[in-house]
């Protein structure tokens, strides 16, 4: 198995002009793709791992995306969440509608596990929400500040092979990748390639 950890990329080869996307390299059956919630909330690109060849491990905010019901109804997210309680995981699947963009597609089934953080953490998360939404003017919304305390991964890995626990786990690993390229960054200084040659800078 493959793990693809997706960091920000920028400055390689025109990704600087370009979004960001979990599709941006060719897959491989053996992959799984992990990315933090910056990819989230672009149904396209996890579209685009759900009809692939890799899987994928998305984190997402609770209304980042078009949920819905089999039926094709609005699925209501803060139910399922309150539904679970302050200290409970939880999964469902939902569907992934395209959230109203010009390419249309058929809505597609994915694996919602709501991972549930220690009180303290959930604490810290729901004060980082109140910051955040002060430092832009914001008033932070009450459901935003409840739904702070789950992680909420969307996945294609299936139940049978992967437990909620398994996935909780292979996400976390991501945040180990990102501490070394921040390590990089701030040591070797890579965040500011002097190389001016595309194919030096990717070396």
């Amino acid at each position: 198995m493959a793990l693809t950890i997706l960091p920000n990329l920028h400055h390689l080869d025109g990704l600087d002009r370009e979004a960001e996307r979990l599709e941006r390299f060719a897959q491989t059956a053996d992959e799984r793709r992990i990315a933090d919630r910056g990819f989230g909330s672009r149904p396209e690109c996890i579209r685009s791992l759900a009809v692939g060849e890799a899987d994928y491990i998305v984190r997402v905010h609770w209304r980042g995306l078009r949920w819905l019901t089999p039926e094709g109804k609005r699925y209501d997210m803060m139910e399922f969440l309150r539904g679970l309680g302050c200290s409970e995981n939880g999964e469902t699947t939902v569907m992934i509608g395209n959230g109203g963009n010009k390419k249309t597609w058929t809505p597609f089934p994915a694996r919602l596990i709501a991972v549930a953080l220690p009180p303290e953490k959930a604490q810290s998360s729901r004060a980082r929400v109140l910051s955040d939404n002060r430092r832009k003017g914001q008033v932070a919304q009450a459901e935003t500040r409840e739904a702070a305390g789950h992680v909420l991964l969307l996945t294609s890995l299936p139940e049978h092979e992967y437990s909620a626990e398994q996935v909780a786990d292979c996400y976390r690993l991501r945040w180990q990748i990102e501490l070394a390229f921040k390590r990089l960054k701030s040591l070797l200084q890579m965040d500011a390639l002097r190389a001016k040659d595309t194919e030096l800078a990717k070396a």
